[in-house]
């Protein structure tokens, strides 16, 4: 298994996480506040400077008032997506050689 903190994968879901956020109009202070954090440990994790485990997805989802589930699903969604699109790339690669 890959290391997943800086894979595209990773950076995919935190863009999710963050773009969830903006789209409820939730500060990343008020986020904290919600979590009990500074404002300074959300934007490292939105970052990718510290690491969210499963179980911190869920407490930040929650502060959100995101479920679990349905963000699930979003990120699923889109990394299929980005998959198949690599491999249609890499088919167009094979052919041309």
């Amino acid at each position: 298994m890959r290391r997943t903190k800086n894979s595209e994968d990773y950076k995919t879901m935190l863009e999710l996480l963050r773009a969830a956020r903006v789209e409820l109009a939730i500060s990343q202070s008020e986020l904290a506040k919600r979590m009990k954090l500074d404002q300074s440990a959300v934007s490292k994790f939105e970052k990718g400077i510290r690491h969210l485990d499963v179980i911190g997805l869920r407490e930040w989802l929650s502060a959100l008032g995101v479920s679990f589930p349905q963000f699930s699903s979003e990120l699923d969604r889109v990394l299929d997506a980005r998959a198949a699109v690599r491999r249609q790339e890499t088919r167009k690669k094979v052919k041309a050689t």
